[in-house]
């Protein structure tokens, strides 16, 4: 496993803007390219991408771009890596993840844990990108009210020379 970032995960605040937020915000169906999507990925995405190349200072080559505005999945409350298939067969383009909230969730907390098990509760704010590598255990929370999240999530391959 090629690991992009260390420490394994990193948090950055106000990582897009509101006007940048405002132009996915009104947006009501999930889309998706790649694994398995088969959307095209809209225009406005490309900000986002863009945003992500420039702090990182380096492009690489996108795997998949998805926006989820709607509940997530049984699986997004269990621990998972997003390298991995649900029968934890490695996906090896899946190098990095990056998440960006397009609004706050405080009583959803995203749970991450590092290489050896600790764990950060980490509260969703509109405009926080969490950036980690591809094999980071990580979790949504509040499994019971099925809390509407709405955030966008690029995975990467490749790694910076």
């Amino acid at each position: 496993m090629i690991r992009q970032f260390d420490p394994e995960y990193f948090t950055v605040k106000n990582f897009i803007d509101d006007k940048t937020i405002n132009l996915y915000i009104d947006t009501e169906q999930d889309w998706a390219w790649g694994d398995g999507g088969d959307s095209i990925v809209p225009a406005e995405a490309f900000l986002a991408i863009e945003n992500i190349y420039e702090y990182l200072g380096k492009r690489y080559k996108l795997s998949t771009a998805k926006l989820l505005v709607n509940n997530l999945d049984e699986a997004s409350y269990d621990y998972h890596a997003d390298n991995r298939e649900e029968d934890n067969v490695e996906i090896p383009d899946v190098t990095f993840t990056v998440l960006i909230y397009l609004q706050d969730c405080p009583d959803g907390p995203l749970l991450v844990q590092d290489y050896v098990g600790n764990v950060d509760n980490i509260t969703v704010k509109k405009g926080l990108a969490v950036f980690m590598n591809g094999d980071v255990l990580h979790r949504a929370t509040n499994l019971e009210g099925k809390l509407h999240r709405k955030f966008l999530k690029f995975t990467f391959k490749g790694i910076t020379e």
